[in-house]
């Protein structure tokens, strides 16, 4: 008659493993799916908050404050994915901001955009570019920039934010894009 206790094997075979070999090829870090996709979800939110801080830099100091930008980025505490991505997004919107700047002029028809308040044009700028860029889904660029709007901004900021997102999607990808309507 076997026995189990310690310093005698196991009388059955252990299950799975632990730690970073686990079944998926180590590729989650021992992390679930809903989880790794959890913080690679975190890490582009990070990243937009790191870039609408960076606009934020560049809309008051001009173009002579991009390096202070860029170093703004590489000092956060993020993971090196997270500042490539920052970066990637802040030189897409510097590349596009007369565009953009335009889309919001057209959307905005009752607010000069010099005068928004600085963090909401910021986020409207670095998802309108995101919109046209089509790099991301619309309900979750406009989505991104409420959670930012929340964050940075004031209590009215979100449904401002909204409405003009919403009304930028519906043009260019034909349908209702954010919100919570359903039809």
């Amino acid at each position: 008659m076997r026995h189990d206790r310690t310093g005698r094997r196991a009388i059955r075979r252990q299950g799975g493993q632990q730690g970073r070999r686990c079944g998926d090829g180590g590729r989650r870090n021992g992390q679930s799916p809903v989880a790794a996709a959890v913080g690679i979800v975190s890490r582009i939110h990070r990243a937009r908050r790191l870039a609408l801080q960076g606009l934020c830099l560049l809309d008051v100091q001009g173009d002579r404050a991009a390096d202070m930008a860029e170093g703004f980025i590489a000092e956060s505490r993020s993971d090196a994915q997270t500042h490539q991505l920052a970066r990637q997004l802040l030189s897409d919107v510097r590349a596009d901001l007369e565009a953009c700047d335009a889309t919001l002029a057209e959307y905005a028809r009752h607010w000069q955009l010099n005068r928004l308040a600085l963090v909401d044009r910021n986020i409207l700028r670095l998802a309108v570019c995101e919109l046209r860029a089509k790099s991301a889904p619309p309900r979750v660029v406009i989505a991104e920039a409420l959670k930012l709007a929340e964050e940075f901004s004031t209590a009215e900021s979100p449904r401002f934010v909204n409405g003009i997102l919403d009304a930028v999607a519906r043009d260019l990808y034909g349908e209702i894009a954010g919100g919570s309507e359903d039809q």
